[in-house]
């Protein structure tokens, strides 16, 4: 098995802890990386502090209490998804418009298929 020296994230990937931690910024208010591994808490411990030092950010829930590792790696996900889809930005009042979808900007496919 691997230790964290042996690690190796692909080039522009950062590495982010998912842990209950003072410095930790709240997931609502967390500017996800466009490449990014994620590394939840276990749900009996915490991370390692080796591992805390490696990663490169550390998000946490703005909660009182613990989630399940699968349910908080879902709700990573989920605003991961939220945050760099291209979904517009929710109405702030009942009845309002929301905003239409931004356009797609990754590019066109890497290789044509010709027939």
């Amino acid at each position: 098995m691997a230790g964290l020296t042996e690690l190796a994230l692909s080039r522009g990937c950062c590495l982010v802890g998912v842990e209950i931690l003072d410095e930790a910024t709240d997931l609502p208010s967390f500017p996800d990386p466009l490449q990014a591994a994620y590394v939840p808490g276990p749900e009996w411990g915490a991370l390692t502090p080796e591992l805390v030092d490696k990663c490169q950010y550390l998000l946490c829930f703005p909660s009182a209490f613990s989630l399940n590792v699968a349910t908080a790696g879902a709700i990573v996900m989920y605003d991961r998804l939220r945050f760099l889809g291209r979904f517009g930005s929710r109405p702030v009042a009942a009845g309002a418009e929301a905003e239409p979808p931004r356009p797609h900007v990754q590019g066109g496919p890497k290789r044509v298929r010709r027939d």
